[in-house]
């Protein structure tokens, strides 16, 4: 009886695991890499709308570069806007999508001076489509 405990405790953990790693799209649930990046980097970005080059890419093929606005929280990008009322975002959507990715990387001057982010967002879609937006912020 103990070891069915332990077993079924381990597969609850690893069930939980799963489902925090697939609504964050980080690996194991991204929070602990989140921690130092945030001590570390929180001056270099205030939270709020910026405007951004995106590379975009599809399942299908397309490929275009767009200045958007993208919406940083905490350092990482929640929401692209597509300046036409439209927009993908993480947390809840009715829309059938999954968003993944946003956490910032930083460029630096000679200096040491934060002068540009860069992340990769993905959006994948049940009926297996998918949309890369690589984001950079100047």
């Amino acid at each position: 009886m103990n070891t069915m405990k332990k077993s079924f405790l381990s597969l609850l953990l690893c069930i939980i695991t799963s489902v925090i790693c697939a609504q964050t799209g980080a690996p194991y649930g991204g929070y602990y890499e989140a921690i130092p990046s945030y001590t570390k980097y929180k001056d270099a970005i205030s939270d709020g709308w910026y405007e951004a080059t995106i590379l975009y890419t599809s399942h299908t093929g397309h490929k275009a570069t767009y200045v958007l606005d993208v919406k940083v929280e905490h350092l990482c990008v929640v929401a692209i806007s597509f300046g036409n009322g439209g927009s993908v975002h993480k947390g809840y959507n009715n829309s059938g999508y999954y968003y993944r990715g946003g956490g910032l990387s930083f460029e630096r001057d000679r200096n040491g001076n934060v002068v540009a982010a860069s992340t990769t967002v993905t959006v994948s879609y049940d009926n297996g489509g998918w949309q890369q937006f690589n984001i950079y912020i100047q």
